[in-house]
Formats: structure tokens, C-alpha cells, sequence
């Protein structure tokens, strides 16, 4: 009998002869060395099988069903210059993970934004998705708004202390098709304009000046 695992969007056989859902862990485990036995769920058509000793097809599983894999890994949350641990199931959705890690952040989740190297972790994806290692570092940021007022119009961003006034520039031009390569941003009431390398954490401005860039 042959199962289909899948996980992180790979699919692969195990083929432990008459196994029990602990066979079948066993077997992954020898494939994935840093995925132990009791850091495993596995889910047959949406239903966890959680009884380790149950033959798998008393779960009802058959030749050349999938079954889906998650595994639990440990994960640094960096929030407000706090760096915070924790264990998380790796089928979780980003959101599910972020109302998990709210109170230990003191990030509420729907203000909260989740990146890793860079890459912002949409709500609607599974962890595993994003094949992130074990131990890794996740940044977590407090969304605030931010106004932008410009000749055509005022634009409304999201926006968190550790962006760079030229990533402020850069989603303006994703979220309102500007031209960030030609607009300077200023603070306001005519007081100077930022440069490109200044984080917003420097600055209390809650409303900027857009200046060329068709703003």
C-alpha cells in the first residue's frame, strides 16, 4: 500500500507495509531527519488522525490516498525590539498564527503584519507555505495609518516605525500607480524633505506631503 504525503507543496510515497498512523510518521521521519515523530499531525481529507496506534486503513485510508503533513516548529517572533519564542503548527494560516502570538507580542492581529526577509506573509496562506526553517526569525510590525496628501488627492497607506520613507514611496506606487522614482515626500507644514534611508520610527508625522511622482 502506497500513501502520498504532502507537504510544503512537494508530494512524495511512504509505503510501510499495514501501517499505524505512528508507521507512517516513522517513515516520514527517516525522510525528513529534523522532523520528529511527535512534532508531526497528519490529516486524511481534512481530519486530523490523531491515534497514533489506529491502522491507517481503519482511518480509511487507501492505496494511493494523500495524506497531508504538518509539523510543528519553533519560531522567533521580533516585535517592538523584543525578540519572543514560540511553537507553531506549520498548517496554520498566517492569521491563525498571528491571533496566536498577539498577547505575547502586544500586537493586536488586525493590526498586526508579518514579514519574513523582507516578504509580508498574506493572512489567507498556510505557514508552510513559505518554507520557513526551523528557528528562523519572523518580524512583526504594528500597522498605522498614514495620510499622504498630494496635488490630485490625499492617499491612505498602512504603515509600520521600521519602514524606510522610500518604502512609503515604493507602495504608493503599488497601491495608487505613482511614480515613487520621481517623488520626494515632505514633512508637514513645509518643514523638509525626508530622505529616501529615514525610517518612519524617527518621526511622529502622522500626514506627509507627496511632491511630483503624479501625486
Amino acid at each position: 500500500m502506497v500513501f502520498w504525503v504532502e507537504y510544503r507543496s512537494t508530494r512524495y510515497p511512504v509505503d510501510p507495509p499495514d501501517p499505524t498512523i505512528f508507521d507512517i510518521k516513522v517513515a516520514i521521519a527517516h525522510m525528513h531527519h529534523d522532523v520528529g515523530v511527535w512534532n508531526q499531525k497528519i490529516f486524511h481529507r481534512g481530519v486530523e488522525m490523531d491515534n497514533d496506534a489506529i491502522r491507517a486503513e481503519d482511518y480509511g485510508i487507501r492505496d494511493n490516498d494523500e495524506i497531508f503533513l504538518s509539523v510543528r516548529r519553533d519560531y522567533y517572533f521580533q516585535a517592538n525590539d523584543v525578540k519572543h519564542f514560540s511553537t507553531i503548527w506549520d498548517h496554520q494560516t498566517i492569521l491563525e498564527v498571528k491571533n496566536e502570538i498577539r498577547i505575547m507580542t502586544g500586537i493586536p492581529a488586525e493590526k498586526m503584519e508579518l514579514s519574513y526577509i523582507g516578504n509580508t506573509l498574506q493572512d489567507n496562506q498556510k505557514l508552510a507555505s513559505y518554507k520557513i526553517p526551523n528557528t528562523a526569525t519572523i518580524d512583526a510590525f504594528e500597522m498605522y495609518d498614514l495620510e499622504v496628501m498630494g496635488y490630485n488627492g490625499i492617499y491612505k497607506l498602512k504603515v509600520h516605525k521600521r519602514m524606510t520613507i522610500g518604502q512609503v514611496k515604493y507602495k504608493l506606487h503599488v497601491e495608487y500607480g505613482l511614480d515613487h522614482t520621481t517623488m520626494r515626500l515632505e514633512r508637514a507644514y513645509s518643514k523638509g524633505f525626508f530622505r529616501d534611508y529615514e525610517r518612519l520610527s524617527a518621526h511622529k508625522y502622522l500626514v506627509m506631503m507627496a511632491v511630483g511622482g503624479g501625486a
